[in-house]
């Protein structure tokens, strides 16, 4: 319809829903598609690509995402019915607000390409498929990343956390901050420690405008 598309939530169900939806968006040279979640363009993951392209990162070897919603939502039935569509869906799909931020810190050409998902079940009453699903993806360049996705589990937050892990230090992803701990910046230090950088929701230009 020559419109420009913006998304968050999954757009697909399965891989050739994928393919399909990419080569339509492809076939509209003019126009834009985009879907990604709203963590790719908050302050703090701006900040860690800004020290990505200063060389100030490392390269990536391992990773942890987490997408953890407590209880609370679970049991909360005008906000979660039985037929609501996150409730049968695979949680470990439902992974932009956790994953989005990895994929600008795989090498280029690199790519996950192999997953493997485990899913709970239900243990006890709840609305959900699964009490928690964990994903672990593999690239071509063996850069390992552990998912974890639940929104029915005891929990307090963060709800959003990613942790990488580079050959130059450790960064963190939580809240609206970042923890940084990079060998050099503790060489003085009585106890290793990280460097913690808290971050507004939006930048203030945004709010203004």
């Amino acid at each position: 319809r020559g419109l420009h598309v913006m998304g968050e939530i999954p757009a697909v169900e399965t891989y050739d829903e994928a393919v399909e939806l990419w080569k339509t968006a492809k076939s509209h040279k003019e126009l834009v598609y985009m879907c990604g979640a709203t963590a790719n363009y908050r302050q703090k993951t701006r900040m860690l690509n800004y020290l990505k392209q200063h060389n100030l990162v490392g390269k990536m070897v391992y990773a942890e995402a987490e997408y953890v919603h407590g209880m609370v939502r679970t049991f909360n039935q005008s906000k979660y019915s039985p037929d609501a569509w996150r409730a049968n869906y695979a949680a470990c799909k439902y992974c932009t607000h956790s994953l989005g931020p990895l994929l600008d810190f795989l090498e280029e050409g690199d790519l996950y390409d192999s997953v493997a998902c485990m899913g709970t079940g239900r243990h006890f009453p709840c609305n959900w498929r699964d009490h928690a699903m964990v994903s672990i993806l593999n690239t071509r360049n063996n850069v390992v990343t552990r998912f974890l996705a639940s929104f029915a589990l005891y929990g307090t937050g963060p709800y959003h956390t990613t942790r990488i892990y580079t050959d130059d230090g450790m960064f963190e992803l939580y809240n609206e901050k970042i923890r940084i701990f990079k060998p050099e910046f503790t060489e003085y230090a009585e106890t290793p420690s990280c460097m913690e950088l808290p971050f507004g929701r939006f930048p203030k230009r945004f709010v203004d405008d």
